[in-house]
């Protein structure tokens, strides 16, 4: 592929780009009036984020390097079924308003494994974190390389040098300016983004003729033929794979996920949370749409001159930057914006995921063993550290060939294990921590036992049969979908779509930690209802009387460091009173109550 060619205001916009993030990290690093030295502001913004900015923010980090390059993508070789994604997104939100949201705001706590502790145990909380923590790494590493290795072949600059200049921006903005900083340079990069799709997107169709004819194109092709209600699930989309799918994929991302779960508690109530999700959602789709617009507006362009098949590139992701410069090269500042939306979309995912692994790392791991160390310390140190290590491994990547493939895949493979635990300590009261354990663990093997295999087979097989017709008459070649290709020596189960990959793992998560529940079900097992989803605190049982005491309590009820179980104990109260509000749970109502620890819980 020839190389796009970058003139000094290019590189002007690049390099302001990179300049606007660092000044950010500056001003809340160092002039801002907030307290960084307060875990609570650097992780959360003090809980004092407006809905916008925070919305803006998780469409930024959602709006990855692979939804840029590959949604287009996707719709020039496959058709555009991808418009179906609104609906997942909407059964998320609705589940994420009403099961998980309202718990999770109404917590304190630091990370969303904390969750997991006060439901389960310590070891389910370190589980989730450790698989979290692995898949973060593996995709940031992907997220440094992949937009490294694209400016490397535009400005010709060595690899290493880029990876290292690029991370470095990074790492120093979110270690010195914190959640804020996130917050902010998000806001910023997300329109960076934004104006590179539509400007190369009116350009292109522009260039295909105008919209009536791209649509007519895409229409002909085959490529709006989106409802189609095949319940196979080794098709390579359908209404059914998207739909359900996608549901349980989206849910996972932003109902359980510790990036997503933070930046929204970041909010100053539960209502202008609510509404920064809507907000997120349309937006997030409205990127989707565009992305979709953008490879029909491909195949108008080259519908009898298709790029991979002619060679002019070697895979069908480096479509959009064929299509920039094809288009663009005239025109001052395109090719810029274009890198530049490119850094800038890798930036924001990049800061979010240190700034969340800062938090996940050192609430479930570190926190133990500190000592006196400041927090804020401690924080900006593991930034540090995570960015040293993405970024050695980023150098590794390169002689990984498929890995990128492989990471999204366990990337997809995770979320529904990870969905699953959740999903059952919010949903079903009886399920224990030895149970929930088990299940995430079964459904975590078993999803990597599919997964992987089938990474390996697609990429001998493929599923070029369900291509959309694509010719390379300009030199004289046959159409790309012609050949179809036999997929019999690839088992079943490795055919079924990565789509289904978290409704799987939900799915076994849920019915092994059911299982093991049974069998390890202790009596007089209760647990605090407050932990428990709105929508199923009717199933929790009222715990019995201790001790002949009235409902007007004297006393304290204690959980120690760790909540096994919900199990909550009795004390009498020492003197001293201490105000905490007018309901203690369940039906035990009191105007004044004493504690002798930090820790407590609501007795049910």
């Amino acid at each position: 592929m020839d190389s796009l060619t970058l003139l000094w205001y290019d590189y002007l916009i690049f390099i302001l780009v990179l300049l606007f993030s660092i000044s950010i990290g500056i001003y809340f690093g160092f002039f801002a009036k907030n307290n960084q030295s307060d875990p609570s502001e650097y992780l959360q913004g003090k809980k004092q984020m407006s809905p916008l900015p925070v919305a803006v923010s998780l469409t930024a980090s959602s709006t990855s390097v692979s939804i840029l390059l590959s949604y287009s993508s996707e719709a020039y070789s496959f058709g555009a079924n991808t418009f179906l994604l609104i609906f997942g997104m909407i059964i998320a939100y609705c589940a994420n308003k009403f099961i998980y949201l309202p718990v999770f705001y109404s917590l304190e706590i630091d990370t969303v494994y904390e969750y997991l502790e006060k439901r389960f145990d310590k070891r389910a909380r370190q589980l989730a974190s450790s698989i979290f923590t692995i898949c973060c790494v593996c995709f940031m590493s992907m997220t440094i390389y992949t937009p490294a290795l694209a400016l490397s072949a535009v400005t010709g600059f060595k690899l290493q040098y880029i990876i290292v200049g690029v991370s470095c921006v990074c790492i120093f903005y979110t270690s010195v300016g914190g959640f804020k900083t996130v917050i902010w340079t998000d806001v910023l990069q997300f329109f960076v983004v934004l104006a590179s799709l539509l400007t190369t997107l009116g350009l292109a169709v522009g260039s295909s003729g105008g919209f009536r004819q791209m649509w007519h194109k895409a229409v002909t092709s085959g490529r709006l033929d989106i409802f189609e209600f095949d319940p196979n699930p080794t098709r390579h989309s359908s209404v059914w794979i998207i739909v359900i799918g996608y549901s349980f994929t989206f849910m996972s991302i932003t109902c359980v996920d510790q990036i997503f779960v933070q930046k929204t508690r970041s909010i100053r109530n539960i209502e202008s949370a609510s509404k920064a999700l809507i907000f997120f959602t349309v937006g997030h789709y409205f990127i989707v749409v565009v992305c979709i617009l953008l490879g029909l507006a491909m195949y108008a362009k080259y519908w009898n001159c298709d790029p991979v098949s002619a060679n002019f590139i070697q895979k069908p992701d480096q479509l959009l930057p064929y299509l920039v410069m094809d288009v663009g090269n005239q025109i001052p500042g395109v090719s810029g914006i274009f890198v530049s939306a490119i850094f800038s979309s890798s930036l924001s995912l990049q800061s979010a995921i240190l700034n969340c692994l800062s938090g996940s790392i050192y609430s479930d791991f570190l926190k133990p063993f500190v000592g006196e160390i400041p927090e804020s310390r401690i924080l900006k140190l593991t930034v540090l550290g995570l960015g040293v290590l993405c970024t050695v491994l980023a150098f590794v990547i390169q002689y990984l060939g498929t890995l990128f493939h492989i990471i999204f895949t366990i990337v997809g493979a995770t979320g529904g294990p990870i969905l699953g635990m959740f999903t059952c300590g919010l949903l079903v009261p009886r399920i224990n921590s030895k149970a929930t354990f088990y299940g995430t663990l079964s459904g975590f093997v078993i999803c990597l036992s599919i997964a992987l295999p089938a990474t390996y087979y697609q990429a001998q097989s493929g599923q070029n049969q369900y291509l959309k017709p694509i010719s390379t008459s300009c030199l004289n070649q046959t159409l790309r979908n012609e050949t179809t290709t036999d997929q019999s020596k690839s088992p079943w189960l490795f055919q079924i779509s990565y789509f289904y990959y978290s409704v799987i793992g939900t799915i076994v998560t849920a019915i092994v930690a059911f299982f093991v529940s049974c069998m390890t079900q202790k009596k007089n097992f209760h647990v605090d209802k407050n932990l428990i989803s709105p929508i199923a605190r009717f199933l929790v049982e009222k715990a019995p009387e201790n001790s002949g005491r009235s409902p007007t309590l004297n006393g304290y009820l204690s959980i120690g460091d760790a909540f096994s179980g919900g199990v909550a104990t009795w004390a009498p109260a020492p003197r001293g009173r201490r105000d905490v509000g007018s309901n203690v749970g369940g039906d035990m109502r009191v105007e004044k109550e004493t504690f002798t620890t930090e820790k407590y819980v609501q007795w049910v």
